[in-house]
């Protein structure tokens, strides 16, 4: 199940925001692969965004299969981890 995006504060104040819903799967793709490629490129557009209002990139991406994450430096240094995780498909 989705829970959302999370962010957690340096207080320790977790934040909640629904994510967004795929469009629905085009014909001949399998549901999770459709998922995995629309959520992998939600994660790619906010780092991007990020990147164009003054951040950097300060690690490549990294796809593990069941888990995909950019990562960017904000203005004032801070590094943030941007991810997509398909919690069924997590190895056992």
């Amino acid at each position: 199940a989705r829970i959302g995006q999370i962010f957690q504060d340096f207080s320790g104040q977790l934040y909640t925001a629904p994510i967004p819903k795929a469009p629905p799967t085009p014909e001949g793709m399998k549901d999770d692969e459709w998922g995995q490629m629309f959520f992998d490129s939600y994660c790619d557009a906010m780092v991007d965004k990020a990147v164009k209002a003054g951040g950097s990139l300060y690690r490549d991406p990294q796809d593990h299969g069941w888990m995909y994450e950019r990562s960017f430096e904000d203005l004032d240094g801070h590094q943030w981890e941007v991810l997509y995780m398909d919690s069924t498909k997590i190895p056992q």
